[in-house]
């Protein structure tokens, strides 16, 4: 392992050890190991430039810091080390001496991030008073600290927290679901004209309060006081990891907007997107659009707006032509109030991924998101899917892996990890997944719909059509759950359940729903109708369908396959573009 450019304290582990700079803290096997002061400084020196030479003159410097000692110190606390690791200095498994020089730490080191969850802010004694400052304060805090780049720390993002939005939380039980290492938990009230905020930061696993403080703003309005309160908190948990980072404050410039209904709106647009369902986008995009009102120059609501439009258009709630162009024009306007908005380009990469289908083009977008935005949950999501329809079956697992160590209690997430599997025809491995999230979310209808595809392919149709058709209850009525329980019915035999399905569908397609030409080919495939199946792939791609960069890995279209023209008469992506 190379000497890691990033700032901060991190986390090493060598099995079966773990090292946390910032608690002082080594562990075997989750077993605490005691350790001097100056055996674990040796100790950290080494971990920093693993794989690489370390001077004796080096350590005098950085651990004992000009004071005069014997060169011999050094080597009683490695050795020391050794007895801790059980290792040999004839033999060494951990730490070699190159004589005369200094020392190398030779084991295999990865470095290992925290997490950290910030719970919503809650009002002293549980009054409802403060209408959303809690969560204004707490969503404040979370852009800070996203924004500071803290080296191998990880803040749970906004949707991962909302559901937490209560009095009298467990926050022991909380983070622990949310897979944290350390809390920020706090209340706040006001009193004439102040805002007094009560802040507690903890260690989950150790189950301590690492320190405790009150901050108190003048209530000249809401959003200053979010900010101020926000900056104070921020640059506090900061210190703790990275001093450095506390003092830089350049990175989070231009995010914000100076206009406290304009945040307001915001953020009880995110609380409606986070519902995740047509209803939740339609409130969320009128939330954004009065937050641009309030201040036109709003980038990040601009933003906002094309994810939700993006969104409409992947799950096949509005038309995928136009879901996809307004939430282009949304992402193009966001860009040019602030160039470098992390949020746009991963719009930006989703619509070359699923409407114009340019593989380049969408990989330079997903990059240039991640590079600006290393947390950026969307874009890691997104990077996976257009990974997993070129058949890169294992890069998109690593992609998605990433989401999940950022947001490891997201639905969506391991539903999308799931569907990765289930593409590469690991449907045991999809069916975990599916689990897994439905211990998160048994109300998520994708778990539902993912579950029936997987049981298909295992030829278990009756587990299938019950899944189908509570996918259809769950989602209330989502017609791209509809096409599943038709193709469940097709693969069954049961081919007039199947036509009875796909008849109701028409009564379904009413108004301004949409269904999926892709979803209904799976389901002719299904049939044997491979003309029928052919001429709604054919509509698939005309129209912007996004399940069509599925064509080549969908399991459900493998009838189709039989045909040796099936891939030449069909692509997904320009050739000239890949």
């Amino acid at each position: 392992m190379s000497p890691s450019p990033q700032r901060g304290k991190r986390i090493y582990e060598f099995e079966p050890f773990r090292l946390d700079e910032a608690e002082r803290l080594l562990l075997r096997a989750g077993r605490r190991v005691r350790l001097t002061k100056k055996a674990f400084d040796i100790l950290v020196e080494l971990l920093r430039h693993a794989g690489h030479l370390v001077e004796k003159d080096t350590l005098l410097e950085r651990v004992w810091k000009g004071v005069e000692v014997e060169e011999g110190i050094i080597a009683n606390n490695v050795s020391a080390l050794r007895k801790v690791f059980g290792d040999s200095k004839k033999s060494p498994r951990y730490v070699e001496t190159v004589h005369g020089q200094g020392y190398r730490f030779i084991a295999e080191v990865r470095e290992a991030q925290r997490a950290l969850v910030v719970l919503p802010f809650q009002p002293l004694g549980g009054a409802a008073e403060g209408g959303r400052l809690g969560l204004g304060i707490t969503f404040a805090v979370i852009s800070r600290l996203d924004g500071m780049g803290i080296g191998g720390l990880i803040v749970r993002p906004r949707g991962a927290i909302i559901r937490y939005d209560a009095p009298n939380q467990d926050y022991q039980k909380a983070a622990l679901e949310q897979e944290a290492d350390y809390a920020l938990v706090g209340f706040f009230q006001q009193s004439g004209g102040r805002v007094r905020v009560d802040v507690d930061f903890m260690s989950v696993r150790a189950e301590r309060k690492i320190w405790s403080q009150d901050f108190t703003e003048e209530m000249t309005d809401s959003l200053a006081v979010q900010q101020a309160v926000a900056d104070l908190i921020a640059r506090e948990v900061a210190l703790h990891f990275d001093r450095d980072a506390a003092e830089d404050r350049g990175r989070m410039l231009g995010d914000y907007t100076s206009s406290t209904e304009a945040y307001e709106l915001y953020v009880e647009g995110r609380y409606q997107w986070n519902k995740f369902t047509r209803a939740g986008f339609r409130e969320a995009i009128k939330c954004f659009s009065k937050a641009l009102k309030e201040d036109p120059d709003y980038a990040k609501a601009a933003a906002a707006i094309s994810d939700c439009w993006m969104w409409l258009g992947i799950y096949s709630l509005r038309s995928p032509a136009e879901a996809f162009r307004r939430a282009e024009k949304w992402a193009k306007k966001s860009l040019k109030l602030r160039p470098g908005l992390s949020g746009a380009y991963t719009s930006l990469a989703f619509i070359e991924t699923f409407s114009r289908r340019k593989q380049a083009r969408a990989s330079d977008y997903f990059e240039r998101a991640i590079g600006l935005k290393k947390n950026n949950l969307k874009a890691h999501l997104g990077y996976a899917l257009l990974l997993t329809g070129i058949k890169q079956f294992g890069r998109a697992l690593e992609e998605i892996d990433k989401a999940l160590e950022i947001h490891s209690a997201s639905p969506i997430l391991r539903v999308t990890k799931a569907m990765i599997l289930y593409e590469a025809r690991r449907y045991d491995d999809a069916l975990a997944q599916f689990d897994k999230a439905l211990r998160l979310d048994d109300d998520f209808d994708a778990i539902y719909h993912g579950q029936a595809l997987a049981y298909m392919q295992q030829g278990r149709y009756r587990l299938a059509v019950r899944a189908a058709k509570t996918a259809i209850e769950k989602s209330h009525n989502n017609l791209l759950n509809h096409t599943v329980l038709a193709c469940a019915h097709a693969k069954s035999g049961a081919t007039t359940k199947a036509r009875a399905a796909l008849g109701g569908l028409k009564e379904l397609n009413k108004g301004n729903r949409y269904v999926s030409p892709f979803h209904l080919a799976t389901v002719y495939a299904a049939l044997g109708e491979r003309r029928r199946a052919y001429t709604l792939l054919e509509q698939a791609r005309e129209q912007s369908d996004p399940w069509y960069i599925w064509l080549h890995v969908e399991p459900r279209l493998d009838p189709l396959r039989a045909d040796p023209l099936f891939e030449e008469r069909f692509r997904v992506f320009d050739p000239e573009d890949s």
